[in-house]
């Protein structure tokens, strides 16, 4: 997987998954997949340091048009809120994108003044 370091965080992609399927409770539109992303967070800093996956991720495809985070069909649960200092928590955090979509860029913002932003292109 890929790592890169941002802000308070260390963030590492493990894996990417496609999900063509959905399931009852998360319904795909047509022509469309889940990519969901195997990742870790780790809060590197002496202080708490806030991961809200809606305003912190988002996915761009090879035309630059921006996939907000989706609730997916996962075994685990999607985390939001206060990480502790030097705690790391591991999640799936999934987008829908066209099935046409292959080039996929995984954009991650702190939401610090400064706006620093780090960027892994999916498989």
């Amino acid at each position: 997987g890929e790592n890169f370091k941002i802000g308070a965080f260390n963030i590492s992609v493990f894996s990417v998954r496609y999900d063509q399927n959905g399931n009852e409770y998360f319904k795909l539109s047509p022509n469309h997949h889940f990519v969901i992303a195997d990742i870790t967070l780790t809060n590197t800093s002496d202080e708490p340091a806030e991961f809200v996956p809606l305003l912190h991720l988002h996915m761009r495809d090879s035309l630059n048009r921006v996939y907000s985070v989706e609730p997916i069909p996962t075994e685990f649960g999607q985390w939001s809120g206060s990480l502790l200092p030097h705690d790391t928590v591991r999640q799936e955090i999934g987008f829908m994108v066209p099935n046409t979509e292959t080039k996929l860029r995984l954009y991650f913002e702190t939401g610090t003044p400064n706006r620093e932003v780090g960027v892994v292109n999916l498989p």
